[in-house]
C-alpha cells in the first residue's frame, strides 16, 4: 500500500501526467489486445478523439477531483444526445480505472457520475409486404448491381444478420438446413460462429439467386444502404436501412411466437434475450396479450 502511494503522489508512471496521457494509454492498451477488431479498434479512436479537447484532459491525474468529472459530465450532457454522452462515460471510467490501477490512487473522482436515462422510442418495422416491395423496386431499376442489392436486402430481412455478417456470407456458410454465421475474415460481433435456421422466405431467396451452388462470397458489395434509400424515395415510404432488416427479423420470429431466447441465440445475443425485450417492448406487450388469451382458470 505504502508503494502504491508512493507512486500516485509522485503524480507519473513511465511519463504518464494528464488525464489526457492515461486516456492515450488506455487507447494504445487497448489497441494491442490480439481479440480485437478492427472496427472495435475505429470506435475506440473516435471516441477517444472526441475526450481529448475536454479541460479535464489536460489536468495532472493527481490533481483531477470529483468536481472536475462532474462539470465535465454536465456539459458534455448538455452538448451530445444521451447515448453518446453514455458511451464517453465508459471510456472515462475505463481510463479512470487504468490511471488509478497503475498509480495506487484510492478514490474514484467518477465515482458519482451516473449514466444519462435513455428515452426508448418504439420501433416501427415495416411490413412483410413492404419489404418485398423494396426489393422489387431495387430490382426493378435493372442497373449494375441492382440484382444483388436486392437479393442482400432479402437475406439480411430473412436471417437476421447484422450488415457486415451479410456482406462476408460464403457460399460454404450453407450447409443443408442451416446457415453458419462466421462474419468473414474479421469474425463476428462476439467472435463466435452461429447456426441459423434457413427458413421457408430464407431458402427463396437461395435456391432463386443459385446460392447453393456457389462457392466463395456470395455479395461484391458491402452494403445495399444507397439502393435502400432510393427505393424507399420512390415509394415513399419511412427509411428502411440494413439494421432496419436485421430488427425486422426479431420483430418477426416474436410476432410469430418464436420464444425470446431462441431468436437471441440467432441473432447473436449472448444475454439470452435480455437485449431483445428491452428492445422490443411493443412486441413483448402484444405477445403476453397473447399467450394472456391461452389462460382457462376453470
Amino acid at each position: 500500500m505504502d508503494a502504491a502511494r508512493v507512486r500516485f503522489e509522485g503524480g507519473a508512471v513511465e511519463g504518464l501526467v494528464t488525464l489526457g496521457d492515461w486516456l492515450a494509454e488506455w487507447l494504445r492498451r487497448e489497441q494491442a489486445r490480439p481479440s480485437i477488431k478492427p472496427g472495435t479498434k475505429e470506435d475506440y479512436e473516435k471516441k477517444a478523439k472526441a475526450l481529448e479537447g475536454a479541460d479535464v484532459m489536460g489536468k495532472a491525474f493527481s490533481k483531477v477531483t470529483a468536481e472536475d468529472c462532474r462539470e465535465w459530465w454536465r456539459e458534455l450532457c448538455d452538448a451530445v444526445a444521451p447515448i453518446t454522452a453514455n458511451a464517453r462515460l465508459r471510456v472515462m471510467k475505463a481510463v479512470i480505472a487504468l490511471a488509478m490501477a497503475e498509480t495506487g490512487r484510492a478514490d474514484d473522482p467518477t465515482r458519482g457520475l451516473s449514466r444519462k436515462p435513455v428515452r426508448r422510442l418504439v420501433r416501427k418495422m415495416p411490413a412483410a409486404d413492404t419489404v418485398r416491395q423494396v426489393a422489387e423496386t431495387i430490382r426493378a431499376q435493372g442497373k449494375r448491381h441492382s440484382g444483388e442489392c436486392a437479393a442482400m436486402v432479402e437475406f439480411a430481412a430473412y436471417s437476421g444478420m447484422r450488415p457486415a455478417e451479410v456482406a462476408a456470407v460464403r457460399g460454404e456458410d450453407l450447409d443443408g438446413e442451416w446457415l453458419v454465421v462466421r462474419g468473414g475474415e474479421d469474425g463476428t460481433k462476439n467472435h463466435e460462429e452461429r447456426l441459423v435456421p434457413i427458413n421457408r422466405a430464407l431458402r427463396g431467396v437461395i435456391e432463386r439467386e443459385g446460392f447453393g451452388d456457389r462457392a466463395g462470397k456470395l455479395f461484391s458489395i458491402k452494403s445495399p444502404t444507397r439502393a435502400l434509400r432510393a427505393a424507399c424515395v420512390r415509394l415513399g415510404i419511412d427509411s428502411v436501412t440494413p439494421y432496419t432488416l436485421r430488427h425486422f427479423f426479431a420483430t418477426s420470429c416474436m410476432e410469430a411466437g418464436v420464444d425470446v431466447a431462441t431468436v437471441a441465440d440467432w441473432m447473436g445475443h449472448k444475454d439470452g434475450g435480455v437485449l431483445l425485450l428491452k428492445t422490443y417492448t411493443h412486441v413483448r406487450r402484444a405477445h403476453s396479450l397473447r399467450e394472456a388469451g391461452r389462460l382457462n382458470f376453470e
